[in-house]
């Protein structure tokens, strides 16, 4: 009977193994926050299905030109369906036929695209040089050809002809009044996101049900021009819904094409829709950049950049982390076990179901150590682990018990602590373990018995059995611990290989830079890093992408590597601070210049 007791025992401790499960979850999602996240986008169908984004080319007297068009996912040509011709702003101007798919509707429609029961048309303009309110209307070709585009689209796919829409973004919304006021009975519905027109131009596309969204803030077409714009459509008896977008951007394609409002507006233009919305990004949207173009490494600066942390900040991170953690209750199961043993008085197998275990973070604490060494620190509280059903059979007993409950750190937070090196390696960050610690107090867990316990062949020996598996479990607590411990590489090592591959490895788009095309996508590559009692100093290289016509057209562009000019200044006393080398500019210049992209028109130069 003493054997049989051991075996459970053991049996029963391998259910706890679940805490180091829960370690894994706890310390898995630290590199994850306070940082830019990318989440997975949702894939719409590849070009040679059914539905999704295929790319196309028309061919006219001036060559071949690359468009795209959106087949919804349920499409039949045994209906005749809605389309939408989108014009794209500015700075998705090209000969690609895939930059036009960047922000605006394509990128909405990417995030979700069963929200989009229509045909969208996705024409390119091919006008570099034009002003950027003005790029497709400045050379007649460009109207002309995004509608024979559309034409095109529309003899082969079953389209509704009389149900065609034209949409826009800045430089396009200001082509949409431009080309609809050519046609104005052609079209059911406009979509205007940050645009404006003149007197003329209003007075034509009265008639139109149109749907205007703008920034009051808008930097680049002030509020004010959009409210004369709406103004002179109403005196001309037109009807305009009107769409106040919170903010200063002058982009807010994000927050208005994705809009399930604005989806079901275009199947009914003629109903006026409900106007007043909320304006937050759905999750999964991006810009679409990172889909669409490709990211053809043009400069390579060494040592561009350096961070430097202090130690406040990380006091600041670590509450923010409690703060969030403390709202997100953690739980998980465990796969269920079962062993044998044979002992002098029989074999006997013993099954332990999987344990559900709950709990949250209490406490974060990150600090900065001497000699290169980041520790982390992670108080769990009150962590239930429920083991649903404990299984013995032997020639002479068959038993099952359960549930049983283990609760761990309901006075006080349980500490797991882990003391990390971090250093760089062939331009990887590497994490090294060089100390853990975890200890569960004796008076802060407690185990329960079973609430019940099923014996045949010895029913007498119910009340051994919930025994055994009570005082096994409690047996076991170094165990445990030492469990946990010899986990904690293997988590660390997930944390490495995370953040490596989700914010190393990413491509970052800069935003904000002055520039008339592209914002300058870059990889950073982290070189060194250095921890003492004075904070964080991390030095990092930077990868700048090829922009404009270099990265589809110039077979023979090679990537420069700048000369060495790292940033340097003192730690702050306070919070971070992070310098670029004076390169960045320099690199960003000649890749404008090789890319075609460098061009301003004096127009532009008042706005």
């Amino acid at each position: 009977m003493k054997d049989i007791r051991q075996r459970i025992s053991t049996l029963s401790f391998g259910a706890t193994s679940v805490f180091s499960v829960l370690v894994v979850v706890v310390v898995f999602l630290i590199p994850a926050r306070g940082v830019a996240q990318f989440p997975p986008l949702k894939k719409v169908r590849s070009a040679d299905s059914s539905s999704g984004f295929v790319n196309r080319v028309f061919v006219d007297e001036d060559g071949e030109h690359r468009y795209a068009v959106f087949i919804p996912p349920n499409y039949t040509p045994h209906r005749r369906w809605p389309t939408v011709l989108f014009l794209h702003g500015a700075s998705n101007r090209g000969t690609d036929g895939r930059s036009q798919l960047v922000t605006g509707l394509p990128a909405a429609i990417r995030t979700n695209p069963d929200q989009y029961p229509f045909l969208a048309v996705f024409p390119q303009c091919e006008d570099t040089r034009s002003s950027v309110m003005t790029g497709w209307t400045d050379d007649p070709r460009e109207a002309a050809r995004a509608l024979r585009i559309l034409s095109e689209v529309e003899r082969e796919f079953s389209v509704d002809r009389e149900h065609e829409l034209l949409a826009g973004l800045s430089m396009g919304a200001n082509g949409v009044y431009e080309i609809a006021a050519q046609d104005p009975q052609r079209w059911r519905g406009l979509i205007v996101v940050s645009g404006r027109c003149s007197e003329s131009i209003a007075s034509r596309i009265a008639s139109i049900p149109l749907w205007v969204f703008h920034s009051r803030k808008d930097a680049l077409i002030p509020f004010e021009d959009c409210q004369r714009t709406i103004d002179l459509i109403r005196d001309a008896g037109g009807h305009v819904n009107f769409s106040e977008v919170p903010g200063e951007a002058h982009d807010i394609s994000a927050v208005t094409f994705t809009q399930s409002e604005l989806a079901r507006w275009v199947l009914h233009p003629e109903i006026p829709p409900q106007t007043n919305l909320l304006w937050t990004k759905p999750e999964g949207y991006t810009s679409g950049i990172n889909e669409e173009v490709p990211f053809l490494p043009g400069a390579k600066l060494p040592g561009a950049i350096q961070v430097k942390v202090a130690p406040d900040l990380l006091v600041a991170v670590s509450e923010q982390l409690q703060e969030e953690y403390a709202s997100q209750p953690l739980q998980g199961s465990s796969s269920p076990r079962q062993q044998s043993r044979r002992s002098l008085i029989g074999q006997f197998d013993v099954s332990v179901a999987g344990a559900r275990y709950t709990g949250r973070v209490d406490q974060v604490q990150v600090t900065a150590e001497p000699s290169q060494v980041l520790r982390v620190q992670i108080g769990l509280r009150n962590v239930v682990m429920t083991i649903a059903r404990t299984q013995i059979e032997s020639p002479l007993v068959k038993a099952n018990a359960g549930p049983v409950r283990i609760v761990v750190g309901h006075r006080a937070p349980v500490w797991i602590t882990m003391n990390i090196a971090p250093s760089v390696h062939q331009e990887r960050v590497r994490l090294r373990v060089v100390g853990t610690s975890f200890q569960i107090p004796s008076n802060n867990w407690s185990v329960q018995r079973p609430t019940y316990v099923n014996v045949r062949g010895l029913p007498f020996m119910k009340r051994r059995i919930s025994d055994s598996i009570v005082e096994g479990i409690y047996q076991r607590k170094p165990e445990i611990e030492r469990e946990v411990r010899q986990n904690i590489p293997q988590i660390v090592s997930q944390m490495e290989s995370r953040l490596n591959n989700e914010l190393l490895d990413q491509i970052l788009v800069v935003g904000q830079i002055p520039v008339p095309m592209w914002q300058p996508r870059v990889k950073l590559t982290p070189e060194s890093i250095e921890i003492t009692e004075q904070g964080i100093t991390a030095q990092l290289g930077i990868t700048m992408a090829a922009v404009g016509k270099t990265v589809y057209d110039d077979n023979n562009f090679q990537m420069r590597v700048y000369p060495r000019t790292p940033a340097e200044f003192p730690m702050p006393a306070t919070g971070a601070q992070l310098a670029i080398s004076c390169q960045f500019v320099t690199a960003l210049t000649e890749l404008m210049i090789a890319g075609e992209v460098n061009t301003f028109h004096a127009q532009d130069l008042r706005h």
